[in-house]
C-alpha cells in the first residue's frame, strides 16, 4: 500500500508558533468594573493535565492555556467555563504541532468537586514526535554557478533525524539568510520554509527557497554630509576596504562604531542595489546629529570592596571635529577619583586618534593606600578592523603605602611608555554571545619608582564566547589573564604597581586583592607574577531574566620568575542572576571560595561568601 503523504505548507504550521500572541477569548463577556466584580464571585476551578507526556511539554502547553491565564478571572457560569475549555483544545493542538506532534490530540472533561468548584481534566495525547527527513534548499533566480555550490550557504543547523521544532526551523531559515548576506549577497532573501508531512514514516521533509540576488564586493563608501562634522569622518569608520567581499557583519559593525561616537542619534548603512562600473556594490551612510552633551551616573557594590557611585559628563564634537571631552568623578569605599579625558580622531590620517587624560586618585585597598596623580598622552591607530594599537607616554607622581602598619611610604615620581595591542571581535560589549577579545600591554617605567630606578609591567589577557544554541540564549564564556612585573624584588616594587587577584573583576569567590601571599595583619602583599582564569555558562531563560554558573581560579606569586604552584592556586565558584532591560544587563553574583585560608595570626582570611552587583556581564 502506498504511503499516505499529506502535503501542507510549513508556513501554516509556523504561524501556529505565534499562538501565544493571538489567543482570543471571543465567547467571554466584555469586562467592565461591575462584571469584574461578578466574575470574582464566579466559578472557581483547577486545571489538571493527564496523559503520557513529559514535564517540559506540559509546561510548554500550559503557556497556551486560556484556562491557566484567566484563572484569577472566574467565569460567571458553567457554560462560560466550558467555552474556555473548548477554546483551549484548539490552542493545545496547535502548540503540539509546533513541537512536531502532528498527530496530537487534546480533550477535556469537567468534574464537579463540590457545589462551587470544578476540576478541568485535560487529556493530552501527543502521539509520536516527528523527526526531520530531507532538508532541501532550492535556489530560485540563481545562476548556474550559484546552483552548483549550494554547500557554501548551507548553515541552517537542521539535520535529518532531529526532532521537529517549528521555531527552530523558522530560525534556521533566518540564519541561512544572514549567512548569505555575510558572504557576498547583500539582497539575499530566504522564503518561508515549506514542509511535507509523511504520516506513515513520521517524518517532515523541509524545503527552503532562496533568492540569492546580486553577488558582489564592496564598492565606494559614500556618506551624506552632516553639519558640524568633518566630511570624511563616517567614511573613515568603515570596517572594510573597497574590493573586499560584501559582509553584512562588517556593515553592522561600522554602524555601531559610528553610533558609539555619541555624535549621532541615528545611523544607517545601506548597500545600493545598482552596481558601479566595476561590478561592485556602493554603500551609503546617513546619520542625524544628536545631543552633544550627556550626563550619566552609575553604581556598583561588592561585599569585599564596598559600594561606589560614579558620575560622568561628556561633550562630543567639542570643536566640530568629532572630538570628545569627558569628565568623571567617583566616590567609593575603596577608590575615589576625579578625571578628565580628551580624544581627537583622524589626527593626521584616518583612524589615527590623539588621546590624553589626567586623573587624581585616592585608593584605600586591602593591600595598600595610595594618592596618585596620573597624566597620559598618546596615539591609537586601528590597524585592521577589530585590531587597535596604541603608544604614548605617562607621568605618575604621589605615594603608595603597603597596608601593614609598619609599612613605609613609597614615593613615586616616574615616567612610563605604555604599548598596547587590543583585539575586540565581540558582537556586543555589555552582553557578548559570540566572538572574542584580547589585549597585550607592556609598560616600562623610569625615574624614582619607590626604591627602584626602573621596572616593567606586562599584562596579557583575553576572553572568548561561544553560543550553544541558535537563539544565543545559552553561551559558554571563558577568560584568562597573565601578568608579570620585571623588578629586582617585591619589596622594592611600589604597592600600587604590584599584581593582585580576587574580587569582582577577577576570581569572584575571593575578596578584592586577597589571592596571593599574605603578610602581617592578614593583609595581601601582592606579587610579581599572576595567572588567573575562569569559565562561565550563561543562560537567558526568559526575555528579561537568566542565570549564570561559573568556576574560576587564580595564583599570585612573589617570585620574579613565572612559576606557579598548583597547591597555591585558589579556586572558587558560584551562581548569579542576570536581568535584561533596554539593552543593558544587570548582574547579581554569589560566589564561594573552595578553600578558606588562615593567616599568620590564625584568623580566617577568606569570607565564606562574596556578593557582587553591577551593570554588564562579568567579562
Amino acid at each position: 500500500m502506498r504511503n499516505l503523504i499529506v502535503f501542507a505548507s510549513l508556513a501554516l504550521f509556523l504561524n501556529s508558533c505565534e499562538w501565544m500572541q493571538k489567543l482570543r477569548v471571543e465567547h467571554d463577556d466584555p469586562v467592565d468594573d461591575e462584571a469584574e466584580h461578578i466574575r470574582c464571585e464566579g466559578i472557581k476551578y483547577t486545571v489538571t493535565y493527564l496523559g503520557d507526556h513529559d514535564h517540559d511539554l506540559e509546561d510548554f502547553i500550559r503557556q497556551s492555556s486560556i484556562l491557566e491565564m484567566r484563572k484569577c478571572n472566574f467565569p460567571p457560569s458553567i457554560n462560560s467555563l466550558y467555552r474556555r475549555a473548548v477554546d483551549d483544545m484548539s490552542n493545545h493542538v496547535e502548540a503540539l504541532k509546533s513541537k512536531g506532534y502532528f498527530d496530537g490530540q487534546a480533550s477535556f472533561d469537567l468534574v464537579e468537586k463540590d457545589g462551587e468548584a470544578y476540576e478541568v481534566n485535560i487529556h493530552l495525547q501527543p502521539g509520536q514526535r516527528y523527526t526531520i527527513g530531507e532538508v532541501k534548499i532550492v535556489y530560485a533566480k540563481a545562476s548556474e554557478q550559484q546552483r552548483r555550490h549550494p554547500h557554501k550557504w548551507y548553515k541552517t543547523g537542521l539535520s535529518s533525524g532531529d526532532e521537529v521544532d517549528l521555531d527552530d526551523i523558522k530560525f534556521a531559515s533566518h540564519l541561512l539568510e544572514k549567512h548569505m548576506r555575510s558572504n557576498g549577497y547583500p539582497f539575499a532573501e530566504v522564503m518561508e520554509p515549506e514542509g511535507v508531512v509523511d504520516r506513515q514514516r513520521k517524518i517532515l521533509d523541509i524545503s527552503i527557497e532562496v533568492v540569492p540576488g546580486t553577488y558582489g564586493k564592496f564598492g565606494k563608501t559614500i556618506s551624506a554630509r552632516v553639519e558640524g562634522v568633518p566630511d570624511g569622518y563616517m567614511v573613515n569608520r568603515a570596517q572594510w576596504s573597497e574590493g573586499d567581499l560584501y559582509d553584512e557583519y562588517l556593515v553592522e559593525r561600522t554602524r555601531r562604531r559610528i553610533s558609539e561616537s555619541g555624535i549621532f542619534s541615528g545611523v544607517k548603512v545601506k548597500p545600493q542595489k545598482k552596481l558601479d562600473d566595476n561590478g561592485n556594490i556602493p554603500v551609503n551612510i546617513t546619520a542625524k546629529k544628536g545631543l552633544q552633551r550627556m550626563l550619566s551616573a552609575g553604581a556598583r557594590y561588592a561585599s569585599s570592596e564596598g559600594g561606589s557611585l560614579k558620575a560622568m559628563w561628556r561633550h562630543v564634537n567639542l570643536t566640530n571635529n568629532a572630538d570628545r571631552l569627558e569628565t568623571s568623578a567617583q566616590l567609593g569605599q575603596r577608590e575615589s577619583d576625579i578625571g578628565v579625558k580628551y580624544q581627537y580622531p583622524d589626527l593626521l590620517a584616518p583612524n589615527l586618534s590623539l588621546e590624553t587624560s589626567a586623573l587624581l586618585q585616592r585608593e584605600n585597598a586591602k593591600a595598600y593606600t595610595s594618592n596618585i596623580i596620573d597624566l597620559k598622552l598618546g596615539v591609537a591607530y586601528q590597524i585592521i578592523p577589530n585590531l587597535t594599537g596604541s603608544v604614548g607616554g605617562l607621568y605618575e607622581a604621589g605615594n603608595s603605602k603597603p597596608r601593614p602598619r609598619d609599612g613605609s611610604k613609597q614615593r613615586l615620581n616616574m615616567f612610563g611608555i605604555p604599548f598596547k595591542l587590543e583585539y575586540d571581535g565581540r558582537n556586543d560589549f555589555l552582553n557578548p554571545t559570540r566572538g572574542s577579545r584580547g589585549e597585550i600591554e607592556l609598560t616600562p617605567f623610569f625615574g624614582k619608582v619607590a626604591d627602584e630606578s626602573h621596572l616593567t609591567r606586562l599584562r596579557v589577557g583575553g576572553a572568548g564566547y561561544l553560543s550553544l544554541d541558535n537563539l544565543e540564549y545559552y553561551v559558554l564564556a571563558v577568560w584568562g589573564r597573565l601578568g608579570r612585573v620585571f623588578a629586582d624584588s617585591l619589596r622594592r616594587t611600589p604597592a600600587n604597581r604590584r599584581l593582585y587577584a580576587g574580587g569582582g573583576g577577577s576570581v569572584r569567590g575571593y575578596g578584592y586583592q586577597t589571592i596571593g601571599p599574605i603578610g602581617d595583619e592578614n593583609k595581601p602583599t601582592g606579587g610579581l607574577s599572576l595567572l588567573e582564569g575562569g569559565v562561565e555558562l550563561r543562560a537567558q531563560t526568559s526575555r528579561n531574566a537568566g542565570f549564570a554558573v561559573f568556576v574560576e581560579g587564580g595564583n599570585v606569586n612573589a617570585s620574579r620568575k613565572l612559576k606557579f604552584n598548583r597547591k597555591d592556586t585558589l579556586y572558587a565558584g558560584g551562581v548569579g542572576g542576570r536581568f535584561y532591560a533596554s539593552g543593558l544587563v544587570v548582574r547579581v553574583d554569589l560566589a564561594v571560595p573552595f578553600k578558606r585560608r588562615k593567616g599568620p595570626t590564625g584568623k580566617k582570611i577568606d569570607a565564606p561568601l562574596q556578593f557582587i552587583a553591577s551593570v554588564g556581564q562579568a567579562f
